[in-house]
């Protein structure tokens, strides 16, 4: 099983048994991959807040052939959409909403670096204190121009 390192965006996350969850994330080079992160549940030394939706990271995962889970090691995260501003109340439930479209809309091992870039880009404008109103037309729009619908 080879060990793969991407810049990644986690989407959202699924338990999974007592002590797994199941990761979903879409990679700048990869495309998106849902992964199993084992006992992120019981232990939150080895992943932390990593694991929250709309979180960019640096990856460590694991994946073997002709199977449709990988095997995430590792996650440092980079940027997190809870370093929202305090004043931004509403970003927060914003942040599901983006992360919900962006899964949707992105396909399975199939790589969109532009995809992930309006992901990261979105990150940063919540981080940086943007409007979350207008970052929500904004990622809307570019999100339907990407796939060809606008």
């Amino acid at each position: 099983m080879p060990l793969f390192t991407a810049d990644a965006l986690i989407l959202r996350t699924y338990a999974f048994g007592e002590s797994d969850r199941i990761v979903v994330f879409l990679t700048r080079d990869r495309g998106k991959k849902r992964g199993v992160a084992r006992h992120a549940r019981k232990s939150r030394r080895r992943f932390g807040g990593g694991l929250e939706p709309m979180t960019c990271g640096r990856v460590s995962y694991r994946e073997r052939e002709r199977q449709e889970l990988v095997f995430l090691e590792d996650i440092t995260p980079v940027l997190s959409p809870l370093r929202v501003p305090a004043s931004e109340d509403d970003a927060l439930g914003h942040v599901s909403y983006f992360a919900e479209l962006i899964d949707e809309w992105a396909q399975e091992n199939d790589p969109s670096e532009t995809l992930y870039r309006l992901g990261t880009s979105v990150v940063e404008a919540l981080v940086a204190g943007v409007g979350v109103e207008s970052l929500a037309r904004y990622f809307e729009y570019w999100l339907l121009r990407l796939q060809g619908v606008y």
